[in-house]
């Protein structure tokens, strides 16, 4: 038989139900893909079974040479899986075994035994032989990285460097995914913003409001995960954090209305958020002349501008010359924004006026 026949017949095995204890799946399951790898089970310079380690026996060792081993693997019940990677690698402390496997033979999971990291973090691969549709990708697998001549010629042993490396930069990259969507949201991303106006302009044949946009991507934002999904059975699992719905929460800001703000203890109350915004640029622009060109250049981009001094300058779309207000020092304010936008418009305003936001000046909301 060849390999992928051998790992059909130990699946045949498992779903039988006959296998009722670890010496059966030993002798039924993993002792028969060890041999089609071209392991000798038979010669104890390249196979020893119960390794004694100091801190018990190791169920099987694969050996280049007398006292060497390259390859620890322990086998457990089916099921029973999850009881023996602390245990695996106990056994491996101090002995230089790059490779260790922990499987109950449907189950293989194999480790780089010297990685950075907890166990499950130097995991770099699972096989779970059941599943069918995978059934090619396993017999490449371990004839890639189990295959006697490759384990012993250290080729397996680099390759499986490389992809542990690149898993963990695969992790980096999806636990960033959802930070950078935030940030493309709360920044109000302008390219972002067209797309998805453009894609509803064509479904429907109306363009949506701009703040009708911005208040969709927010909503989003408080019901996104924290974490994408695990993407794959190559990578380590996520692990779970303790919860804090115990802990006392802060207010909802979402139902929170902007009605003003308190600069220097002085505070002031305007009664909406698109106000609160207009006053504080009103007086920082009375206590600095040159602030409002500053926030113009900080903030205009290619689809609007928040401010300007010529109000038909504020939007593209000419209907929406309505959402405008007079700041009454030669300036407009373009007020189609939404609440979050406001807030964020008041922190760049105390960046460009040399205002600390939180501490000089704090936001009234009610």
């Amino acid at each position: 038989m060849n390999l992928e026949e051998v790992l059909r017949k130990a699946v045949e095995r498992i779903n039988s139900g006959s296998l009722v204890n670890e010496a059966q799946v030993k002798q039924a399951v993993i002792l028969p893909i060890l041999r089609e790898l071209d392991w000798d089970d038979s010669n104890p310079d390249e196979f020893v079974p119960e390794l004694a380690v100091p801190e018990g026996r190791v169920d099987y060792a694969l050996l280049r040479a007398p006292d060497n081993p390259l390859v620890f693997i322990e086998s457990k019940y089916l099921e029973r899986i999850g009881t023996g990677e602390e245990q695996l690698f106990r056994y491996a402390v101090n002995k230089g075994v790059p490779f260790l496997i922990l499987t109950d033979g449907n189950l293989w999971d194999f480790y780089l035994s010297m990685a950075a990291g907890i166990p499950a973090e130097r995991r770099f691969y699972r096989a779970e032989l059941t599943r069918d549709e995978r059934m090619s990708e396993y017999v490449e697998f371990f004839e890639k990285f189990l295959r006697k001549n490759r384990v012993i010629s250290q080729e397996a042993r680099r390759e499986a460097e490389q992809r542990h490396e690149s898993n963990l930069e695969r992790v980096k990259a999806r636990d960033a995914i959802p930070r950078v969507w935030r940030t493309l949201v709360e920044s109000s991303d302008e390219e972002l913003y067209e797309r998805i106006v453009s894609e509803v302009e064509s479904e429907c044949g109306t363009r949506p409001e701009l703040d009708d946009v911005e208040v969709f991507l927010s909503n989003l934002l408080v019901d996104a995960p924290s974490q994408t999904p695990e993407v794959s059975s190559t990578t380590p699992h996520p692990h779970s954090s303790i919860s804090d719905s115990s802990l006392p929460q802060p207010p909802d800001k979402s139902r929170l209305k902007i009605v003003g703000f308190i600069l220097n203890n002085n505070p002031v109350e305007t009664g909406a958020a698109n106000r609160t915004l207009a006053e504080a640029l009103k007086r920082f622009q009375l206590i600095d002349p040159g602030f409002m060109s500053r926030f113009e250049a900080k903030t205009k981009s290619r689809r609007r501008r928040l401010v300007a001094k010529n109000r038909d300058e504020l939007y593209n779309q000419p209907h929406l010359i309505t959402y405008s207000l007079d700041l009454e020092n030669g300036w407009w304010l373009g007020t189609n924004i939404s609440s979050d936008k406001v807030r964020t418009s008041i922190q760049i305003a105390c960046e460009v006026a040399g205002v600390k936001f939180g501490t000089q000046l704090t936001l009234i909301e009610r």
